[in-house]
């Protein structure tokens, strides 16, 4: 009696066993996986491609720049934007690109932006790729790609002058320097006797006192550090009143500041 009873409930459990088994899961994991592993190749091939298109249309822009410069003459008339961007075309052309990506093939290349005048040649190339899918609604991806070279017009006294003045000041200093060798931004520290400072003058005429950062600290010996144009003696030559951080700033930007009196005139 208790085998048949073993029997039957064995027989239940199988059933219940093959009622409950996922028989149609591996299709609707394929069914899910696959398109998200087929989109994720694509995208890679997509950027391999991008990557090699960038690089053509790079190599074309350079290379259009670099004989413009060479052909282009002070006695000659300037080139225009639609002859270079012509030239650039060809260039691209010859460059065994994805040039399939490109809305609108070379035609859709813009130039519109190269500035020719001057002593430089500024390309600038402008397009739109078209991307194989659509994620968050990305559909064409903007690109702008330049390619710089100077004109060989010879040597131009005029090139590279800067109008702008300069001047020097420290991170604590209220006054502006002319001259980045001022003998304040560069001061020349003396190590004296402690006993003698009492008797010792700076350049000025002013006596020497303590200073306020590192006096108070113990020191070794009886040696200070003085400069010439300085105003207080220092008790350790890692004194951050002996140190001067320099920066370099234009005329405008320190208006309110004096200028020192020493290489200011």
């Amino acid at each position: 009696m208790n085998s048949n009873n073993n029997n039957v409930y064995k027989k239940k459990r199988m059933k219940t066993l093959v009622w409950f088994c996922p028989r149609g899961s591996y299709t609707v994991e394929a069914a899910i996986i696959m398109p998200l592993v087929m989109s994720f190749m694509v995208v890679c091939i997509f950027v391999i491609q991008f990557c090699v298109l960038k690089a053509g249309v790079q190599r074309a822009l350079d290379r259009t720049s670099t004989e413009l410069a060479c052909v282009s003459d002070d006695s000659e008339e300037e080139i225009n934007v639609l002859l270079a961007g012509l030239l650039c075309d060809g260039y691209i052309m010859a460059e065994d690109i994805p040039k399939k990506y490109i809305v609108g093939d070379l035609a859709g290349i813009n130039y519109l932006g190269s500035e020719l005048d001057g002593n430089y040649i500024h390309l600038k190339a402008s397009y739109y790729v078209r991307f194989p899918l659509q994620i968050f609604g990305l559909k064409l991806l903007p690109v702008i790609q330049t390619s710089d070279a100077r004109k060989w017009v010879g040597y131009d006294p005029s090139e590279g002058i800067d109008s702008t003045q300069y001047v020097y000041v420290t991170e604590y200093g209220e006054v502006y320097h002319l001259n980045r060798s001022c003998t304040y931004l560069n001061p020349s520290v003396k190590a004296v006797e402690l006993g003698d400072i009492s008797s010792m003058r700076n350049s000025d005429g002013s006596r020497y006192m303590p200073c306020s950062h590192c006096h108070s600290r113990s020191r070794a010996g009886n040696r200070v550090y003085i400069t010439d144009y300085g105003e207080v003696y220092h008790a350790s030559l890692g004194c951050s009143g002996l140190k001067r951080t320099i920066y370099r700033k234009t005329l405008d930007q320190v208006q309110g500041m004096a200028c020192c009196s020493k290489c200011g005139g």
